[in-house]
């Protein structure tokens, strides 16, 4: 599974509505495709590369654990041992897998009984069929 786009609210001290796209929308010469750009459906290209570049206090470390969170989801279907609460965090994951593109949407709250593991309240997913 390959997310790229992830959109958040409320995650740790993120603006609502805070999004990470990874996908390439200008067109793509044969250089960029073979350096810089990774196919992952026909006409679909992702950055092979991206960094997160701002003043201190600019948000660029929860941007790496709001990408950190949706790769646990992805691949694990879990978040334990993350040192934050969950608190109503609304997470909007969309990935492609097996030549389908998915909307994957959650709210995440800290379980009380749950340690350091996040609860998945209010779970949606959405399929668009591929070519």
């Amino acid at each position: 599974m390959k997310p790229f786009r992830v959109k958040a609210s409320h995650f740790k001290n993120c603006c609502d509505g805070f999004k990470i796209d990874l996908t390439s929308k200008s067109m793509k010469m044969v250089e960029d495709i073979e350096y810089e750009l990774w196919e992952i459906a026909p006409n679909l290209h992702v950055f092979n590369t991206a960094a997160f570049i701002g003043k201190n206090a600019s948000c660029k470390t929860t941007a790496v654990d709001l990408l950190d969170c949706a790769y646990s989801i992805l691949e694990d279907f879990l978040l334990e041992d993350n040192h934050y609460s969950y608190n109503g965090d609304e997470l909007g994951i969309i990935f492609f897998h097996k030549g389908d593109v998915y909307l994957y949407e959650t709210m995440l709250s800290s379980g009380a009984t749950m340690a350091n593991q996040a609860c998945f309240q209010n779970e949606r997913i959405y399929r668009s069929h591929g070519a």
